[in-house]
């Protein structure tokens, strides 16, 4: 039995049951062992409604890939599904209430030919939550140097496992540090030709940048150790991301724009989000981007690095909101150079302000410097260039500290807020 609940954290979409809005759901992956019937139910006092997808869910398109729904219609109680499932297919069941913004306790319980494996479906990346007076130890440890990391590094990713991932361009490889080894204990030798970017997923495959002389998007398979092309691209990407709905995003710096692909789809080519690929401060344009961030509502966050701002691109929007920086309706701090952009589970931005040599944290009430708020340098306190940052699973920030060839740890302070919560 899987046993879940629907809260105010989860995202918001419009269910295909009773045409009603805003209704919070769960994602849930399910895998069978034997292809066969299964009954799919729900033990739960709320109202509960589910469809059952194949491959992937798009909350924006609900009747694509959809298998089937439950037959109750829109009525109280529970849902039962009977569907046939196969094997090595990615089956998702959408669990979601009729009445707009209500939450409650819910379980699923499965039977037929075979046991089932059932799981939400989670981020690939830490996604801490801190209170507003979250603060940082700030003198840093070098977690990897030079002679490991080889001159500038800036391709840096830590998923949910805690498992550092960082490129050595100079050695082409894309080295790993497993179960919090202090020396990389997997080197993956890859043929590329300066990575500027990667991308792990939950399912431990890795996305590199493989644009520079190569014109695409690489991905190293974890399972079978092979590497297929996964997205064409006429550029660098200097961010990457993968969504929640498989869709991989790439932030083509030359080019000012970011591009995407639907991982699931047959099409190597990407399509434009956000940029008309012409340098520029308009709201829709965008200046050599660098990193990137997708949240859970699809919304894509800029590091628009030429016009020392962030933007917003709210799904489906082609024109951006300055949140951060130049033009922005609250420009407290200056911005030069942002590389880099990160959010938390409040949304809370965590920005790599390269060319001041610093980390910003930025709230709906509080902007502020949180690393490296004494100038650039290479003491334990200082950091030079940055240009990526990513949490562990604690709440520490790492960042690569290209100007000094280093990745810099430091540490959360739990006694600010009081209690940290994961």
């Amino acid at each position: 039995m899987y046993s879940s609940a629907l809260t105010t954290n989860n995202q918001m979409y419009s269910q295909p049951f009773c045409d009603a809005s805003n209704c919070y759901y769960e994602a849930i992956q399910i895998d069978v062992a034997i292809d066969g019937l299964y009954a799919i139910a729900s033990n739960s006092s709320i109202d509960t409604y589910a469809s059952i997808y194949s491959n992937s869910f798009d909350p924006f398109n609900p009747s694509v890939n959809l298998i089937s729904k439950n037959k109750g219609g829109c009525s109280f109680g529970g849902f039962r599904l009977a569907v046939n499932l196969l094997v090595n297919v990615k089956y998702i069941l959408v669990v979601t209430r009729y009445d707009p913004g209500t939450t409650g306790l819910f379980s699923i319980i499965m039977s037929g030919p075979a046991k089932t494996n059932i799981k939400r479906i989670t981020l690939s990346f830490n996604l801490p939550k801190f209170c507003p007076t979250a603060d940082w130890n700030p003198s840093g440890t070098t977690f990897a140097n030079q002679s490991t990391l080889g001159i500038y590094p800036t391709a840096f990713f830590i998923d949910m496992n805690n498992t550092v991932y960082a490129v050595n361009l100079e050695k082409q490889q894309i080295l790993m540090w497993t179960n919090d080894s202090i020396n990389a204990n997997k080197i993956i030798s890859a043929n590329f030709s300066d990575s500027y970017s990667i991308f792990v997923t939950n399912n431990g495959d890795v996305y590199y940048d493989n644009g520079y002389l190569n014109g695409r998007v690489d991905k190293w398979i974890s399972n079978t150790d092979t590497f297929v092309n996964v997205m064409n691209v006429n550029s660098s990407c200097f961010g990457l991301f993968v969504d929640i709905n498989n869709t991989l995003y790439c932030s083509m710096s030359s080019k000012n724009k970011i591009v995407k692909r639907w991982l699931n789809d047959g099409e190597m080519n990407a399509k434009t989000v956000a940029g008309i690929g012409i340098y520029g401060f308009g709201s829709n344009q965008l200046a050599n981007p660098k990193g990137i961030f997708v949240d859970v509502n699809f919304d894509l966050y800029v590091a628009d690095f030429g016009n020392d701002r962030i933007q917003l691109f709210k799904s489906r929007e082609s024109t951006g909101i300055t949140i951060v920086g130049k033009g922005s309706s609250n420009n407290i701090i200056s911005l030069d150079r942002p590389s880099a952009i990160v959010l938390d589970a409040d949304k809370y931005l965590f920005i790599v302000d390269r060319d001041n040599h610093r980390i910003i944290r930025s709230g709906s009430n509080d902007i502020r410097c949180i690393i490296g708020c004494n100038g650039k340098g290479s003491q334990s306190h200082q950091i030079s260039s940055p240009t990526s940052l990513s949490f562990d699973s604690y709440g520490n920030i790492f960042i690569t500290d290209s100007g000094n060839d280093r990745i810099q740890k430091f540490d959360f302070l739990p006694n600010s807020c009081g209690k940290f919560k994961k």
